[in-house]
C-alpha cells in the first residue's frame, strides 16, 4: 500500500511539470511593446520590437536566448513603439519571416532585402509553431487591426484598437493593453464580449488608472506590466497554464 501511494504521488508530480520551453513573456521596456514566445527549445517568436529608445535593452533580451533561432517577428500595428528595433533586429540576426499589416505607414522603415516579408490581411491565420497561430482582423471603420495569438488551450488578445466582434466572437484568457491604446477604445460591453480571466496593463498606458477602475470593476484579474518586471504565461504538461510576475533587475 505504501509503496502504491508513492507511486500515485510520483505520477501527480510529475503530471503537472511545467515545460519552461513553452513560455510567452511580456517585456516591460523604457518605451514601447515587446513580447517573447519560447516555441521550443531552438526557436522563439517576438511580437513587437519595442521603441528605438529600448533598443539596448531589446536587444540584450534576445542576446539572451542566442542558443535559439528567430522564428519570426510581428508586427501588430505600425507604429513607432512596436516596430522601432525591427530593422536593427534584422541586421543583427537571421530572422525566418516578418510579418507586417497591409496598412504600413512611414512609422515602421523595414528594409525588405533582409528577410522574407509577408503582410497580414483582414482574417489571415498563420501557422508560428507547432502549438501556436495568430489570427489577424481588421476594422475598416477604425483603421485598425488586432492580433489575436492561440494555442491549443489560451487565447490572446492584442488589443491595438476597436475591435469588430463580426470578425471575433471567442471568449479569451488574457487580454494586453499596449502603451498608446486610449481608455475611450475600451467598454464594459468589450470586456463582456470578450470576457478575458486576466488583463495585462503596459504601465507606461497614460490611461493606466482608469484601466485598473474598469477591469477592477469587471472582475478580471490584473498584471501590471512596470520597469523591472515582466509577465510570463507559461503551460504544464496537462496544458494547463500558469501566470507569475517576476523581477527581472532593470529599472
Amino acid at each position: 500500500m505504501q509503496i502504491w501511494t508513492l507511486f500515485m504521488l510520483f505520477f501527480t508530480l510529475q503530471s503537472n511539470v511545467v515545460d519552461l520551453n513553452e513560455e510567452i513573456t511580456f517585456e516591460a521596456i523604457e518605451s514601447g511593446n515587446f513580447a517573447i514566445i519560447d516555441l521550443n527549445e531552438e526557436e522563439f517568436f517576438i511580437i513587437n520590437t519595442g521603441s528605438q529608445s529600448s533598443e539596448l535593452e531589446v536587444m540584450e533580451r534576445i542576446e539572451q536566448l542566442n542558443d535559439k533561432e528567430i522564428k519570426g517577428i510581428l508586427i501588430t500595428r505600425p507604429t513607432e513603439e512596436n516596430c522601432g528595433n525591427l530593422n536593427q533586429i534584422m541586421q543583427t540576426y537571421d530572422v525566418e519571416t516578418v510579418y507586417l499589416p497591409f496598412n504600413m505607414s512611414e512609422s515602421c522603415i523595414v528594409d525588405f532585402t533582409l528577410s522574407n516579408v509577408e503582410r497580414l490581411n483582414d482574417g489571415d491565420s498563420i501557422a508560428i509553431g507547432a502549438n501556436y497561430y495568430v489570427e489577424y482582423t481588421f476594422n475598416e471603420e477604425a483603421d485598425v487591426g488586432n492580433v489575436i495569438l492561440i494555442n491549443d488551450k489560451f487565447i490572446i488578445y492584442w488589443y491595438e484598437g476597436l475591435a469588430d466582434y463580426s470578425k471575433w466572437e471567442k471568449n479569451i484568457n488574457a487580454l494586453y493593453i499596449p502603451e498608446n491604446i486610449p481608455i475611450e477604445h475600451i467598454t464594459m460591453e468589450d470586456l463582456s464580449k470578450l470576457d478575458p480571466e486576466i488583463a495585462i496593463i503596459n504601465q507606461r498606458n497614460k490611461h493606466i488608472r482608469s484601466f485598473i477602475n474598469m477591469f477592477q470593476e469587471a472582475w478580471v484579474d490584473l498584471y501590471l506590466l512596470k520597469r523591472g518586471t515582466s509577465v510570463h504565461i507559461f503551460f504544464d504538461q496537462d496544458r494547463y497554464y500558469h501566470i507569475q510576475l517576476k523581477k527581472n533587475g532593470r529599472k
